[in-house]
Order: structure tokens, then C-alpha cells, then sequence
């Protein structure tokens, strides 16, 4: 199925590509972020966050404005997981 030709189709989508790559990205980097503190492995803690930014289980939040809310919540939990590690290792 085409859905119309030309260079502004493919440009249209390389900028929907780009826009939900950039709002995902920082939800990708707290997950690195989570997962490198509690288990200090880097490798695996980056393998697990590039899956977490390639899986396109959200991509509707992303790309619509009314679903927006999936993607704070999971920021905003992150950054809890996050602030909860760094009480849980305070002495």
C-alpha cells in the first residue's frame, strides 16, 4: 500500500522517527541510569536500554499528544526507582 510518494513523505517520516526517538531517549538513559546502579554491569544494563529504546510498545504516547501521559509516567517512575536506590545505599 502506498501512501503517497516523494521526498516530503519520507521527510515527514525521518521527522516522526526523530521526534519519538527524542522523547524516548531520556526515559532510555534512566533506565541505563537504574540498572547500572543496582547491578553495575554496564554492558548488560546498556543492552537493556537500547531495547527499552527500540521496543515500539509506546509508540502511539509518543506520537500523539493526548497520550503523552504513559510517557511522564514512566520518566517519573524511573526517576523514583532511581531516588529510592540512591535512599536504599545511603548508610
Amino acid at each position: 500500500m502506498s501512501l503517497g510518494g516523494g521526498p516530503l513523505a519520507h521527510a515527514a517520516a525521518l521527522e516522526r522517527t526523530c521526534s519519538i526517538s527524542g522523547e524516548v531517549s531520556p526515559c532510555s538513559l534512566l533506565v541505563f541510569w537504574f540498572l547500572f546502579r543496582t547491578t553495575h554491569a554496564r554492558w548488560s544494563s546498556a543492552l537493556v536500554a537500547a531495547l527499552f529504546a527500540l521496543h515500539p510498545l509506546h509508540v502511539e504516547s509518543v506520537a500523539w499528544a493526548a497520550e503523552r501521559k504513559d510517557t511522564l509516567s514512566t520518566f517519573f517512575g524511573l526517576l523514583s526507582l532511581i531516588a529510592y536506590t540512591r535512599y536504599a545505599e545511603a548508610p
